[in-house]
């Protein structure tokens, strides 16, 4: 009885989980396993099958739970680090829920851009309306906080940080949202102009 049991020990641990298929015995060696396995091996080969579905459903479920990570307003988490590579310029500013006007969009942003290398730099430069560069600045950027967050340090003394929740990002936009002194909330909209 105990060699019985330790023989379906065998046969269940070890040759069907294991085997693509049951190896191609012929009519004696089949009739052993049988016997001393106490089933039939159809269940066997029922068990087997059953087994890969399984596995097979979870795998998939698992493969979808990880790879559909998306960003509130769109955009898929797991390919951020090669959509923000390029140039971005400015398409609309939102100030504490009011869009910038013509006239101060125009002077400040319509003429500004940012790009972002492979290798963690960027470069923010802002021109007026005359295209006249008043202001560059460089600096390091990652994404943190399960990529929610792009985070800007700047080259400069004393060190400035800015942190931007990404609200969306494509290979074509980048919706970022961040607070100035705890008074001002702004919301960009940034379109890729080159990659």
């Amino acid at each position: 009885m105990k060699l019985k049991k330790y023989f379906r020990f065998c046969f269940f641990t070890i040759v069907t989980p294991l085997s693509v298929r049951i190896i191609p015995f012929n009519r004696s060696y089949i009739r052993f396993f049988e016997y001393l396995c106490g089933c039939k091996m159809r269940f066997c080969c029922w068990f087997r099958i059953m087994l890969r579905k399984y596995l097979l459903c979870v795998v998939s479920a698992l493969f979808l739970l990880v790879s559909c990570d998306k960003f509130e307003d769109g955009g898929m988490k797991s390919a951020s680090r090669r959509h923000i590579v390029g140039t971005w310029g400015y398409e609309r500013v939102v100030r504490n829920d009011a869009e910038l006007t013509d006239s101060v969009f125009a002077e400040r942003y319509a003429h500004s851009y940012v790009i972002f290398e492979r290798g963690s730099i960027a470069h923010l430069s802002w021109y007026d309306a005359a295209q006249i560069l008043q202001e560059e600045q460089t600096a390091t950027y990652v994404f943190t906080y399960n990529k929610k967050k792009l985070c800007l340090v700047f080259d400069s003394y004393p060190l400035q940080e800015w942190q931007w929740h990404v609200k969306r990002l494509t290979e074509d936009q980048l919706w970022v949202e961040y607070a100035e002194n705890d008074t001002l909330n702004y919301r960009i909209e940034f379109i890729k102009l080159k990659k």
